[in-house]
Order: C-alpha cells, then structure tokens, then sequence
C-alpha cells in the first residue's frame, strides 16, 4: 500500500486508472457531526448519495447527525 501511495520508493512502475486512500481517514475535529465528516471525506459526492449510503447498514437514522 505505501507504493501504491508513494510514500516508498521501488524499483519499476505501478499503472492505474483509480486513486488510492487509506482507510480508515483521519478525522480533524472528532466534535463535529457524523454527516459533515462524511461530506468532507466525500467532497466529489452528491448528497443525496451520502444518504443513500448511510441508509444501507440499517443503522439509527439520527446517528448522522451525533
């Protein structure tokens, strides 16, 4: 994965169409809201598809907002 990330150097190349994160991210201030996280991490994602997301796990629906 530091390849991948270029954070070591090695010796040929490595060719992908997709970027790579690492998992899971750091989060700035642990204080602020579940979902603003989420929409910081996800800044190319449309809102609507944060919440479909969110919808799949069957979790408490106000816990996007703790």
């Amino acid at each position: 994965m530091k390849l991948i990330a270029s954070e070591l150097q090695g010796i040929g190349t490595i060719l992908s169409n997709v970027n790579f994160e690492y998992f899971p991210y750091s989060i700035s201030n642990p204080e602020i809201f579940i979902i603003d996280i989420i929409m910081e991490i996800a800044i190319n994602a449309e809102d609507w598809e944060i919440y479909r997301e969110m919808s799949l796990p069957k979790i408490n629906k106000d816990i996007d907002y703790k």
